[in-house]
């Protein structure tokens, strides 16, 4: 049962944003009591988590960029952002995501604290030493304008520039935190 109200509860938060998608119509169309929602997520906001820990993985794809080649980990996370936002699937469901992050408080506060707890504390740990935090910081800022300018409010310049162009300067502009780092 669980497995299926996340499922459900996917295709709803991405069709209905948060606000839209109740907890009613969720349990309505999976075909149980809404006190089951309760019971396995704790609140919706519970459910909303366990969505975007499901769909995102963020600790998987980042895990994968930061094993290997210091030298190749800024292309390594290139090719992680652009294959999750040009996937058909995750792409429309992280820009809802961050759209509904822009006027839910609720949906905003639990965005970031995954996006602290899930990306930045293992860049942080990845760059280490006493430039960590400000390594990791220059590199999410990267990232998070890579996904602004391209896919949230595409600026034409960007929008211009193949998927291996676009790969090839946000490696440019991620190396420079890398080389900072104590890694290299």
């Amino acid at each position: 049962m669980r497995q299926r109200l996340v499922a459900t509860a996917t295709t709803a938060f991405v069709e209905h944003g948060y606000h839209g998608a109740t907890l009613r119509s969720i349990a309505d169309a999976t075909g149980c009591d809404p006190a089951l929602i309760g019971y396995h997520f704790g609140s919706k906001s519970g459910l909303f988590a366990e969505v975007m820990h499901l769909r995102l993985a963020p600790a998987e794809v980042l895990a994968g960029a930061l094993r290997g080649d210091p030298q190749t980990v800024g292309r390594r996370l290139a090719d992680g952002l652009l294959e999750a936002w040009d996937d058909p699937v995750s792409g429309p469901f992280l820009a809802a995501l961050i759209r509904e992050a822009g006027s839910t408080p609720a949906v905003r506060d639990a965005l970031a604290e995954y996006i602290d707890r899930e990306i930045m504390d293992p860049l942080v740990e990845f760059f280490g030493g006493s430039t960590g935090r400000q390594n990791a910081t220059a590199a999410l800022t990267v990232l998070a304008g890579a996904i602004f300018t391209r896919y949230l409010v595409p600026v034409d310049g960007v929008g211009r520039l193949s998927g291996s162009q676009y790969r090839e300067v946000l490696h440019t502009l991620l190396a420079q935190p890398i080389r900072r780092s104590r890694r290299l």
